[in-house]
């Protein structure tokens, strides 16, 4: 109940987004559907799914957050290993597990559940599989937009440069 909490409460900060920009909202959907789905995992049953799914978020994000905090540090190696990092977690744990394992056991094993139930659950988890690709593609454009110096969008603010002499 406290990941859920902790899911429930990204998902109210970010209905109200600071820009109003397409991955703002997407993360929200992103928030609103795992928050949708940890609800209904645990009332239809489905609580190893959930938690699955939990899991492999939590442990793809790992990577994620440090790359955002190499990027604040300014660790040009800590960058570039942890970008390195988000590629692997994300490609294993988003675009290889979750559909082969998660999408599947959903669609082919699950004996229990109603055509509805089943219905409705994949329906959520391919939103999922389509942001995890959207965000994919983004972190790869970001990393060929750093290597190729075309600005990659570091997203970090460059410290103001002072205009008096020996300061």
């Amino acid at each position: 109940s406290i990941h859920f909490e902790a899911w429930l409460h990204q998902a109210y900060s970010l209905i109200r987004p600071e820009k109003d920009e397409k991955r703002d909202y997407m993360m929200m959907i992103h928030h609103l559907v795992t928050n949708i789905l940890i609800i209904s995992s645990y009332l239809t049953g489905y609580t190893r799914i959930g938690s699955l799914i939990l899991l492999l978020h939590d442990v793809s994000d790992v990577g994620l957050s440090m790359l955002r905090l190499c990027n604040m540090m300014g660790w040009l190696y800590g960058l570039i290993a942890s970008y390195a990092l988000t590629l692997l977690l994300w490609i294993y744990w988003r675009l290889w597990y979750f559909p082969v394992h998660v999408l599947y056991s959903v669609t082919m094993e699950s004996v229990y559940s109603t055509w509805t139930e089943r219905t409705i659950f994949l329906g959520l988890l391919g939103t999922l599989q389509i942001l995890h690709l959207f965000w994919f593609v983004l972190i790869v454009k970001k990393g060929v937009g750093f290597l190729t110096g075309g600005g990659g969008g570091s997203g970090r603010r460059q410290p103001p440069k002072t205009t008096s002499k020996g300061v």
